[in-house]
């Protein structure tokens, strides 16, 4: 839900419900009628079929032409052949729930790929950590404009805040250098390289390797010790699972490396964020965006993840953006820039 509001795609994912909702509807409707239209049928044809016998075998009794053993002898009989008769209309049914299902099969199959975009041909190249946004756009089905005219330049190595209140693109901006999300106009640049021209797999590749991310709410895996949270970004990422020696230094100053053998759970708040924020560099991406960091941390904790992000930023040279309303946050970055109704205004 946040995710939805923080894009303004409140009426885009309505109408995507609603429309979902009537083709299940008008799925579920013409499974149901088909399904009664048969049982209806067989429960007719049953029943005139067996008034027919009984009508045929009373008058063949009262004749004389048919006696009391072998009129029940044909009833037992052609009530062996009626149990086949419903098992065919139970396999009509199945039929029809098939049919239903194969008509939503075949709307998935032919979904275009995300690659078949033209523009969408360079595989992940080595880059660095400059970030150039040149007059990007974003909306959601060209109605509702969350993005406007946005440009702003990071340089490698610094630290960028991005400020402003609620929905005014902060996030939104965050998800298209991430390549989560295309901007749907102007040009985003990670290291000279325009992300829009990246094969799924090389947007992938990004994510994985080039970027990094810290979250509010830690995200930490709750059955995981933190070591094994940490580590599993390097998995993901195709690297040994065990860190090079070097990191030992990393979770030496992030203050974590008596801790590594706990789950979140027995973590604090400011213990759980360090976690987080080792889990977001282990594979050295060349970019660290942090969102609300120390959100949901007290002023000793976000001071002391404050001080952890400015003597990584000197050591490691990393390019970070940071979402934040802590003044203290906003003062430890070189630049501050400020957003509203998705446009910079400073």
């Amino acid at each position: 839900m946040r995710v939805v509001k923080g894009y303004h795609a409140e009426d885009r994912e309505e109408k995507v419900f609603s429309l979902g909702v009537m083709r299940l509807l008008d799925n579920v409707t013409r499974s149901l009628t088909a399904t009664s239209i048969m049982g209806l049928s067989a429960s007719v044809l049953l029943g005139v079929v067996g008034a027919v016998i009984m009508f045929v075998g009373a008058k063949q009794i009262l004749a004389g032409a048919l006696t009391m053993g072998g009129f029940f002898t044909y009833t037992l009989f052609m009530g062996f052949l009626i149990a086949p008769i419903m098992q065919i209309v139970q396999i009509g049914t199945q039929i029809t729930e098939a049919l239903a299902g194969l008509e939503r099969t075949h709307e998935i199959l032919i979904e275009p790929a995300e690659d078949s975009d033209p523009r969408r041909t360079v595989t992940l190249p080595a880059i660095q950590g400059n970030i150039d946004f040149e007059a990007v756009s974003f909306s959601y089905d060209g109605a509702r404009t969350v993005l406007n005219d946005v440009s702003f330049h990071a340089a490698p190595g610094t630290v960028t805040a991005l400020v402003g209140s609620s929905g005014s693109g902060k996030s939104t901006l965050f998800h298209i250098i991430g390549g989560l999300t295309p901007a749907t106009g102007g040009t985003v640049r990670i290291g000279g390289q325009d992300i829009s021209s990246l094969t799924d797999a090389g947007r992938t590749a990004l994510r994985k390797n080039k970027v990094g991310f810290v979250f509010q709410k830690f995200n930490l895996l709750p059955n995981l010790t933190a070591a094994d949270n940490i580590a599993i970004a390097r998995y993901i990422a195709g690297s040994a699972l065990a860190p090079e020696p070097e990191f030992e230094e990393v979770l030496k100053l992030l203050g974590i490396s008596e801790r590594l053998n706990h789950r979140p759970a027995a973590l604090s708040g400011g213990e759980q964020q360090r976690v987080a924020i080792a889990r977001a560099i282990v594979n050295h991406p060349a970019i660290l965006l942090a969102d609300e960091p120390t959100g949901n941390l007290d002023s000793e904790n976000s001071a002391a993840v404050l001080d952890v992000m400015r003597d990584l930023n000197r050591r490691l040279g990393q390019t970070i953006l940071m979402i934040t309303h802590n003044p203290e946050a906003a003062a430890f970055a070189h630049r501050t820039v400020r957003m509203r109704d998705g446009r910079i205004v400073g």
